[in-house]
């Protein structure tokens, strides 16, 4: 019988985690102005001060929302911002991976407990996140099991650690609408990007387009635009 080979522990299950609470040392500043969480769970580097920036969208991002994903997270980089996103599949993912291309800071917060990983597939991804001094950060105790108000919960944070939040591409009905409401509702900056022509007409953007109608949200309409996110960010 031939021997099963066995994955060796990587950065994932062999970093310690710490649980911090709001008004320790190493509590992050911008959860402190929200209905702070009143544990946080953490592996990895969390700077108390990041000017973090939520990069968010769909699971299943067509060619121009990758385009875009990429552009933008690596201006923020260049900028010197942590990315902040879930971790989850498409436009999350494409986020911490193109920050760590780009030698950048970035935290996944994730929907499930500290000592699991959701989705199990990004284990890779989230080794990599930890080895280049970045961290995971989770709402949830060890051993806590995961429901669909894990997500909602999630999203809250994402944007309650960030000075801003960018909406990528995301459809009708997407989770990534409640991180949008709730980086409104904790008075941080949204920002939308507007598709032109044809990309309109994809199902993967008509949450942008809702988000379009409200006022008050940042619009990106071409790369030209970009400036003006980082002219909004500077003051915050």
């Amino acid at each position: 019988m031939p021997k099963i080979k066995r994955r060796q522990p990587g950065a994932y299950a062999t970093s310690p985690f710490q649980m911090i609470q709001p008004g320790a040392e190493g509590y992050p500043e911008r959860l402190q102005h929200i209905d702070a969480p009143p544990d946080l769970w953490v592996k990895g580097e969390l700077p108390a001060q990041m000017r973090g920036v939520s990069c968010v969208g769909t699971r299943k991002p067509t060619r121009w929302g990758r385009v875009v994903t990429e552009r933008i997270v690596r201006r923020l980089v260049e900028e010197g911002y942590s990315i902040v996103s879930g971790l989850a599949l498409g436009i999350n993912a494409l986020a911490h991976q193109t920050a760590l291309d780009a030698g950048g800071h970035t935290v996944a917060v994730l929907p499930c407990s500290i000592d699991r990983l959701y989705p199990k597939c990004h284990r890779d991804l989230a080794e990599r996140i930890l080895a280049s001094g970045g961290a995971l950060v989770s709402l949830f105790a060890p051993g806590s099991k995961m429901n669909q108000g894990s997500f909602i919960r999630r999203n809250r944070i994402q944007s309650g650690l960030s000075v801003g939040t960018v909406i990528m591409q995301c459809a009708k009905g997407s989770g990534t609408l409640h991180t949008a409401r709730f980086a409104q509702e904790q008075g941080r900056l949204l920002c939308v990007v507007k598709p032109q022509g044809g990309y309109a007409l994809e199902t993967q953007i008509q949450g942008n387009l809702e988000l379009l109608e409200q006022e008050g949200n940042l619009v990106l309409r071409s790369k030209q635009d970009d400036s003006k996110l980082f002219g909004e960010l500077e003051g915050l």
